[in-house]
């Protein structure tokens, strides 16, 4: 499979839309089920580790030009945690929030924004952490955006129900993580006298096109044969 190159802009949000797009244009073989996958972007470079589909392929980021900068005691630049992109899960519209850290490996203490283990919906998130440099002796201050993709089919397929009949509700599909990659939405007729003909459940597939039989409710009534006398 050849492997896609992200184009690196030097405005940063450029950078991140090209992403977006090719993490929404990726071939199924490209994702698997499990842990998200991430990419870390830099101010004006986008870098992304050596095993990931999407491997980036331009200059190093080694000069301090490169790096964040960090407002503190007496720190005038430090390795802030670069902004951050993750896709969620398959079958999941959201993640877990992982612990952030500095690029030497420094944790970062988190003071708004989403904490590590809680769950993070689709979007930019905002979050702001304190780093403690130099023995306690230095802190700074450190700023990123968060933001969590998901992988999405269009709007599930309508469930089809006789002509003539009104009012009826419950027409719209149950599904366990709304359009998102790998979710399934279930069926039912609204009423009991009604019957279902088609696939009970469809399945947001790796293509993200739905797969499973369009379902109808049809008019036919359900018969039950007489108990027989003795």
């Amino acid at each position: 499979m050849a492997v896609p190159v992200v184009p690196v802009h030097a405005d940063p949000s450029k950078t991140q839309r090209s992403l977006v797009q090719a993490v929404q244009a990726a071939p199924p073989a490209a994702w698997s089920r499990g842990a998200p996958t991430a990419w870390s972007p830099a101010p004006a470079n986008l870098v992304v580790p050596q095993d990931s589909p999407y491997h980036y392929q331009g200059p190093s980021i080694n000069s301090r030009a490169d790096v964040h900068r960090g407002v503190g005691l007496g720190v005038t630049a430090t390795a802030c945690p670069a902004d951050r992109s993750v896709l969620a899960p398959k079958e999941q519209d959201y993640v877990l929030m992982e612990k952030i850290t500095a690029r030497d490996g420094t944790p970062l203490d988190v003071i708004a924004g989403p904490q590590a283990g809680d769950p993070v919906s689709e979007g930019p998130h905002p979050v702001v952490g304190r780093l403690v440099l130099g023995g306690g002796q230095q802190s700074a201050l450190c700023r990123l955006t968060y933001t969590v993709i998901v992988r999405r089919c269009g709007p599930a397929p309508p469930l089809s129900t006789p002509a003539g009949l009104t009012g009826l509700t419950g027409t719209s599909p149950r599904c366990v993580a709304g359009t998102a990659w790998g979710s399934r939405c279930h069926y039912r007729c609204p009423r009991r006298d009604l019957v279902l003909r088609g696939d009970k459940w469809v399945v947001c597939g790796d293509d993200l096109r739905w797969h499973g039989r369009p379902p109808v409710c049809t008019g036919e009534f359900l018969r039950f044969s007489p108990p027989q006398s003795k």
